[in-house]
């Protein structure tokens, strides 16, 4: 598998998760796959939309430890330029 669709989010930036939470739903040409995490956090912000072709080892999103940081990438965009 080289990509996948993002097929459904299951949280939004600010939900707190928990280690074992279903963040989002992945569907390949031979799957329908849970993108779970392992680890507590906070849905700073989502980089991939649903319906997006994402490529494996994409970001698709970041997380951060503490609600209070969540605000430091309100207006953050990815650079997909390449040097």
């Amino acid at each position: 598998m080289e990509v996948g669709t993002l097929s459904s989010w299951k949280v939004q930036a600010g939900d707190e998760f928990g280690a074992g939470d279903v963040l989002a739903e992945i569907e390949t040409d031979k799957a329908s796959i849970d993108f779970v995490t392992e680890d507590d956090g906070v849905v700073a912000k989502i980089l991939a939309t649903e319906g997006a072709e994402v490529a494996v080892g994409a970001p698709i999103m970041i997380t951060v430890e503490e609600t209070s940081d969540v605000a430091a990438f309100e207006n953050y965009t990815e650079d997909t330029t390449s040097s």
